[in-house]
């Protein structure tokens, strides 16, 4: 609890050589401070009894006086010693835990002569005060066990009690007193709730990339990186009970287009999709995760009619490809001026009140076009923006351009009935649609990795991150470990067809031809090894038919964008936005 007049900050003194307790050690010490406690009521009823009115304690016998200061002399000072350096960091601060070590560091005399005398039969030495140190206290004493615990060294306890938190709770632990926040901060305790977490399940940490963020953070002594800890606790702990029992908000919006739509999610929010429009198509970039449109842009360069299109964008880049017209489009995004519309939109918007804001339109502008050898069925631009890869089934290949230069770089080999296409960090993903064969291929060294064999069985739906792949094959998904080149865990997740699914380093997003989504745990996956598992959430899309789940994303671990193609003659698309309330 801060001071009014400013943060209370307190030194932790060196753990040099911490007294480790054993089980029965401890034991003795809590029926130690339980003996204290009764020689005091003894000594206080006797005082009543002889009527001492004024309430002073009786004197001590010389010979307990002796024997106190010789065990003064022996123990460390370590409370008095924080007490001192609490005082001179924040003097007149109303700290209560504070308050409560000081009057831990200044007992009365008679609480700690029987302290002393209880602690000395268990053959414990140690004297939590300053000889010739005596302030007034109240008679009842109240300080809270963590406190006491970390006053007298016992890290090892301390640890094991905050083991025990979740990141909500070991955040508002750090909240509580300067000490508490001094203690969980500088004794580094979110890296080692992260590591002991982490032990759980060490195959799953190797595969998601935690061990490889865990090892490079372990090197540095910035108290910054303890943000970063903070946020991976809470995603081990939290995250999983935020979506089990928090409630949703839904927001929905429709598209209605003349053709199929494809959409891609960037993660700044912004949405980009693309549909045929008679001898042509259209693309359209909204904001604010498809509530606000931006851009527009019609074009017929190279087009023809009923053109099966693909699509991936980036933050400045657009490209389209066709499979009828086998050609690519390679498009710029840029801020253009202010125009004068929405100067006036602006001027509308404060005469009526509203909260409005001139901004720059979006300029979407050709840039680079490319004739394919066959149809293009997938498009995968490269997070540098500069490299782009074409999925050609036809002619069994995957490429990879030079986006400016417009050059071929590499080309490897592919099922004919390739379908899916995935590239991350220099790893790229293709698999078909009925063969089973998953090929994973490294493009910086122009390699192939490995191969992932599965059935013999169509292949609905895959999802990647880092060293992980997941598939969906009818009713059934499998997780797969992309360096072992086999299968960890499989699972039934719905009584109907999959048809998408997500993947990140947390949670496994499912989505069924019925309109139902579903959130699983990969924690819980691999501990479990996929028998008995349970959806932590499941969502619905309503409406008069099915509603197909078609895309899955989630812009951030409690943001979630969900796609739905509504079977009817009418060419809609359904766009729903969940978000889960957090603490």
């Amino acid at each position: 609890m801060a001071s009014p007049d400013g943060p209370c900050v307190a030194v932790i003194p060196p753990l040099d050589h911490p007294p480790v307790l054993g089980g029965a050690a401890e034991d003795e010490v809590a029926r130690a401070v339980l003996a204290s406690e009764e020689e005091e009521e003894e000594d206080d009823s006797e005082e009543v009894g002889h009527g001492l009115a004024t309430g002073q304690a009786a004197a001590l016998s010389d010979d307990e006086d002796q024997e106190d200061e010789e065990a003064d002399g022996q123990a460390e000072a370590v409370p008095h010693q924080l007490a001192r350096q609490i005082e001179r960091a924040s003097p007149g601060h109303n700290c209560d835990n504070c308050l409560h070590a000081r009057r831990f560091a200044y007992p009365q005399p008679r609480l700690k002569s029987s302290l002393l005398r209880s602690m000395r039969r268990t053959g414990l030495h140690f004297s939590p005060t300053h000889p010739g140190r005596r302030s007034p206290a109240p008679s009842t004493t109240v300080v809270d066990i963590l406190t006491l615990i970390i006053q007298w060294q016992m890290y090892h306890l301390s640890d094991q009690i905050l083991s025990y938190l979740d990141a909500v709770s070991l955040r508002t632990c750090e909240e509580v007193c300067c000490l508490w926040r001094g203690y969980i901060r500088h004794q580094k305790t979110w890296r080692k709730v992260v590591v002991n977490t982490a032990k759980e399940t060490p195959q799953l940490m190797e595969l998601n990339g935690w061990n490889r963020l865990l090892s490079r953070l372990s090197t540095t002594r910035d108290m910054v990186d303890m943000d970063v800890f903070k946020n991976l606790y809470w995603k081990m702990t939290t995250l999983k009970e935020v979506w089990r029992h928090q409630a949703l908000s839904e927001n929905k919006n429709h598209f209605k287009r003349s053709g199929t739509i494809v959409w891609t999610f960037l993660p700044s929010g912004r949405s980009v999709s693309v549909y045929t429009q008679g001898k042509g198509y259209v693309i359209k970039i909204h904001d604010d995760m498809t509530f606000k449109f931006r851009a527009l842009l019609r074009s017929t360069l190279g087009t023809v009619k009923k053109d099966n299109l693909c699509l991936d964008a980036t933050e400045k880049r657009i490209a389209v490809g066709g499979f009828v017209s086998q050609k690519v489009w390679v498009f710029n995004v840029k801020e253009g001026p202010i125009t004068r519309k929405r100067h006036l939109e602006y001027l509308l918007g404060v005469m009526k009140g509203e909260l409005a804001r001139a901004e720059p339109t979006l300029d979407i502008e050709l840039y680079k076009f490319i004739n394919a050898e066959s149809g293009v069925r997938k498009i995968k631009l490269h997070p540098d923006e500069k490299r782009m890869a074409v999925l050609l089934p036809s002619n069994q290949s995957v490429e990879i351009w030079d986006i400016d230069q417009v050059i071929r770089l590499q080309t490897h080999s592919v099922q004919a009935d390739s379908l899916y296409l995935i590239w991350k960090e220099g790893i790229l993903v293709t698999a078909p649609t009925y063969s089973g064969i998953i090929q994973v291929f490294n493009t910086d060294r122009e390699t192939r990795v490995g191969t992932v064999v599965g059935n013999l069985r169509r292949i609905d739906a895959i999802a990647m991150y880092n060293q992980l792949i997941v598939t969906a094959e009818g009713k059934m998904i499998k997780l797969w470990s992309m360096p072992d080149e086999k299968m960890l865990i499989h699972w039934i997740a719905t009584k109907g067809h999959l048809c998408s699914l997500f993947l990140n380093d947390v949670i496994v997003v499912s989505g069924s031809s019925a309109g139902v989504v579903k959130i699983w745990d990969l924690k819980t996956l691999f501990l479990l090894k996929g028998v008995d598992c349970v959806p932590i959430r499941r969502i619905t899309m309503k409406g008069i038919l099915h509603y197909p789940i078609k895309f899955i994303h989630l812009w951030s671990y409690t943001n979630m964008v969900i796609v739905a193609k509504y079977e009817a003659k009418k060419r809609k698309d359904k766009v729903k936005i969940v978000q889960v309330k957090t603490y």
